[in-house]
C-alpha cells in the first residue's frame, strides 16, 4: 500500500473517468504499460523540459522524495514503510544524502527550545 493525498485521489478518479479500460494507466490500446517504454517516455519528457546534468528516472524521483521527506523532519521508520522496505537498514542509505545543515534545519524546526 502506498499512501497518497486526497487531492491526488481526485485527480486519479477524474483520470479513470476519461478512459474505459480496467487498468489505471493503460496504453492507448488498453494494455499494460511496459517498464522500458515508460522510462523512455520519462527521459524524453526530461529532455523536452530541458532537464540536464541529473539522471531522469523513476528511482531518482523516489530518492528525491525520500531525502525531501527526511529534510522536512520525517520519521525514518515511517519512510521505510512508505517506500515498502522490510527493514529500516535499507532506508538508512537515504541519510547519507543529508548534510549537517539539513540536520540543523530539522532540529531547529522540531526543537522546543527554538520555538
Amino acid at each position: 500500500m502506498v499512501p497518497f493525498s486526497f487531492e491526488l485521489r481526485k485527480v486519479v478518479y477524474r483520470w479513470l473517468a476519461k478512459h474505459k479500460f480496467d487498468l489505471v494507466f493503460p496504453t492507448s490500446e488498453g494494455t499494460a504499460l511496459d517498464q522500458r517504454n515508460l522510462l523512455h517516455t520519462l527521459k524524453a519528457i526530461g529532455r523536452n523540459l530541458g532537464v540536464n546534468g541529473v539522471r531522469v528516472s523513476f528511482h531518482t524521483f523516489r530518492h528525491t522524495f525520500a531525502v525531501s521527506y527526511l529534510r522536512a523532519g520525517g520519521n525514518l521508520y515511517y519512510l521505510a514503510r512508505i517506500l515498502g522496505h522490510s527493514s529500516e537498514k535499507t532506508t538508512e542509505r537515504y541519510l547519507e544524502s543529508l548534510g549537517p545543515e539539513d540536520l540543523q534545519a530539522v532540529h531547529d524546526k522540531l526543537s522546543l527550545l527554538t520555538r
